[in-house]
Order: structure tokens, then sequence, then C-alpha cells
């Protein structure tokens, strides 16, 4: 598993995208650039251990201290108007704009982390696992089934919202904001599931994100209610 660390504080942590991996069907890495330097995230499935030299930590907590509040909440979100008209990710932004009832299995995950001085300019994005693929589109019969979110706020409370991709796509998302102010990164995962329990199946696959040796740990079920 590749791993890249930042010198002093984190600084200019771009925190990625969480992804789906069924256990036994290995690891997806997520490249991106970082004033020039290469960082990468790790995401492993439930059933995966984590190595040896990675310490087990209570639910809520990654490593080096770092406390991130995990917070979920219903899906009920529009996609930014400067998309445009739909093409290829056609189904996901008619997923975005329907209503809460349509949406009520629906469930992300977020994490919260201040970060000073982000300043990527790309974002390379991911290619699902073959096997997680597959299952994915049995289970849907779509290769759009899940989609992976990047939010990235600035402390005057702007937020500007990237799609790194639907299932099994290559995704591009660039220029994030850099002007040197504190941000804060949450890494969401949200599934197409139309019910609380393919839902909770999605949730299961996943148990936590890596995010240049930090781990997040991401809840197992979706929210009671959707």
């Amino acid at each position: 598993m590749p791993e890249s660390r930042l010198p002093g504080r984190l600084r200019g942590v771009l925190a990625a995208l969480s992804a789906l991996a069924l256990a036994g069907c290995g690891s997806l890495t997520v490249s991106v650039e970082q004033e020039g330097t290469p960082l990468s995230v790790s995401v492993r499935g439930a059933g995966q251990s984590p190595t040896p030299e990675e310490p087990e930590l209570p639910e809520g907590t990654v490593m080096r201290g770092i406390t991130t509040p995990e917070c979920r909440v219903p899906l009920s979100m529009p996609l930014p108007e400067s998309w445009g008209a739909p093409s290829s990710y056609d189904n996901i932004a008619i997923y975005g704009r329907q209503e809460a009832a349509r949406s009520s299995g629906m469930y992300l995950t977020c994490q919260r982390r201040q970060f000073e001085s982000i300043n990527t300019d790309v974002v390379r994005g991911f290619f699902m696992d073959d096997d997680a693929y597959e299952i994915v589109s049995e289970r849907r019969g779509t290769t759009q089934d899940v989609a992976y979110w990047i939010y990235v706020a600035d402390t005057t409370g702007a937020e500007s919202t990237f799609l790194s991709g639907p299932a099994r796509s290559y995704g591009l998302v660039a220029n994030p904001r850099h002007d040197g102010t504190v941000h804060d990164v949450r890494i969401e995962l949200k599934t197409l599931a139309e019910n609380t329990e393919e839902a909770e199946m999605f949730a299961q696959i996943m148990e936590f994100v890596e995010v240049n040796g930090v781990t997040f740990d991401l809840p197992q079920a979706p929210p009671a209610g959707g």
C-alpha cells in the first residue's frame, strides 16, 4: 500500500475519497498531487485487517491524535449548476435532484478535519476494483450505482463540491480553492441504494479510509429511518 507523508503539521493535506472495496477483492489506491508532491489514499474492505504497524483505534478517532467527529445525514443534495446538462453522469444527476422520499434509503458519511493551506491543483480520480464493480452491477443493474464526493470548505463558509466519479469510472476533479486559509475537509460516501437494506449492504462493505496514513473510521450502517 503506497504511502506519502507530508512534512510538518500535515500542511496542505487533501482528504480525498472513500471507495467501495469488497473483502478479498484487494485494495484501491487514489493518487492526488499537492504542490507537485504525489500523495496517496488507500481504501480497504471491511473484511481486510489493518497492517501490523497500524494500531486499532476507537471509533471516531484517527492516527496522530486527530479526532474526527462522525456525521451522517439524509441525502437530498442538488448537483452544482456549473455542471450544465447531464451527459455520462445522467443517473447521478437525476439522483442528486430526486425527492426525499426517493432517497429515503440513501445515506452519506462524513469526517471533518481542518488542515492548513489546501493547495491541490488536481485530484486524480479512481478506477473501481473489477470484482467489486461486478457485484455492484449485478445487484443494481447499472454502472453508476455508487458516487464518491469530496467537499472542501474555506473559513468563510463557502463550499465547493466535487464528484470523483460513478462506479468503475476514472474521474478528474480540478481546482479546489487554495487561498491559504484553513479548510474543513470531509470524506463522504453516497450510494444509489433504493432502500435501507441495500444502503446497509454498501455500508458494511466499507470500514475505513486512509489518507496519507491517517485512518478515518466509517459507520457500518445508515442512520435509522434513512
